[in-house]
């Protein structure tokens, strides 16, 4: 059985949580990194019958295992360094290239200012099937965001569906700065955004999306073939089969990495080398008018070295909160389950590679 704990246990846990990042293994193979970062790993492999990939079932051996989480709820830690393993950072806007005011005439980029959008944490989860919306399948994701949030506050969250077996979904969640917005946005900017954000979910509206959103996408670390296949930024919508939930209060964007030969190959190469990468995303709304110019950077995220093995299933969706669990049986998987985690935290402090079930 593997479970998530209360977040009040997750947020009073810091401290663990720093033991965690310190000390634990890249894989849960014990496995050392350099060797884990190859692409061709025999750990992490492409399956020759299937498109999807497969995964070690590595959480099976602790029994009951607790994920340590990030302070605002998410599944993976919030970055301190770039020494971090299993988390994520926001990246500096100076590290992206939008289209500058006069790019329709000279072809010119710019270094991208500050992002319209806060990163508020990020949820990695495996499950047995695909989850199209995170949000309407668990309404108190966002209500726990909505509490620290203004009444003028509006979100969108970017969920990645990787055909990883059996499937993982990558999550960001995001929420507009309504001050940055007011003083730096131009008209044709706030046009723009809220448009993308709030305007019906028709076929006309959900065409003008797909033309709209694009994909910046980096490899800071990481084996020369990945940062090869990253590319140059893509209209998503034009890659991927993407979709969208509008709501009143927020945006969902789903983009199924399955829907593309070409992306399923990257991914793999991405999987392969996960423990040992560093991956930069920035996402913005293309201008396609001197007035929708120049171009605007909506949010951001980099991922740290992400351990796959260690990813929680997300199978009961009426327990789930904030990035995948499963309700223990009977009243007393909670303490169990906390005894599980620090004695697992107990043995990686002990030199432990956290993968031998010792």
């Amino acid at each position: 059985m593997i479970r998530r704990p209360p977040r009040s246990t997750l947020s009073s846990s810091s401290a663990a949580s720093d033991v965690y990042k310190r000390q634990v293994s890249t894989q849960s193979t014990g496995l050392p990194r350099s060797e884990m970062a190859e692409p061709g790993s025999a750990v992490l492999r492409a399956s020759a019958e299937e498109e999807r990939i497969d995964l070690p079932e590595v959480l099976s051996r602790f029994g009951v295992f607790e994920m340590p989480t990030d302070a605002s709820g998410g599944t993976i830690l919030k970055a301190d360094s770039l020494d971090d393993i299993h988390a994520y950072s926001v990246v500096p806007h100076e590290e992206f290239k939008l289209r500058g005011a006069n790019y329709l005439a000279d072809g010119v980029k710019v270094r991208a200012s500050e992002p319209m959008m806060h990163l508020c944490k990020v949820d990695m989860y495996r499950s047995e099937k695909k989850v199209y919306s995170v949000v309407r399948d668990d309404p108190r994701i966002l209500q726990e965001l909505k509490q620290q949030a203004t009444p003028e506050t509006e979100f969108m969250v970017v969920n990645f569906l990787c055909p990883i077996h059996p499937f993982v979904n990558v999550v960001l969640y995001f929420k507009t700065d309504p001050d940055r917005i007011q003083a730096n946005g131009s008209k044709a900017f706030k046009e723009m955004l809220d448009c993308f954000l709030n305007s019906p979910p028709t076929s006309r509206n959900d065409q003008w999306r797909l033309r709209t959103l694009k994909l910046l996408a980096q490899c800071k670390k990481g084996p020369w073939a990945v940062r090869k296949a990253m590319g140059p930024p893509v209209i998503i919508g034009r890659k991927l089969t993407t979709t969208f939930v509008v709501e009143p209060d927020y945006l969902e964007v789903c983009i199924d990495v399955s829907s593309s030969a070409i992306a399923r190959g990257i991914l793999r190469l991405v999987v392969d080398a996960a423990a040992g990468l560093i991956v930069d995303l920035g996402f913005c709304l293309e201008g396609q008018n001197e007035e929708q110019l120049p171009e605007q950077l909506l949010g951001t995220v980099r991922l740290q070295r992400v351990n796959l093995g260690l990813l929680d299933y997300k199978l009961d969706m009426t327990n789930f909160s904030g990035g995948g669990s499963r309700a223990p049986a009977g009243g007393e998987g909670e303490s169990s389950g906390s005894a599980g985690r620090l004695d697992f935290l107990a043995r990686v402090r002990d030199g432990c590679c956290g993968g031998c079930g010792c």
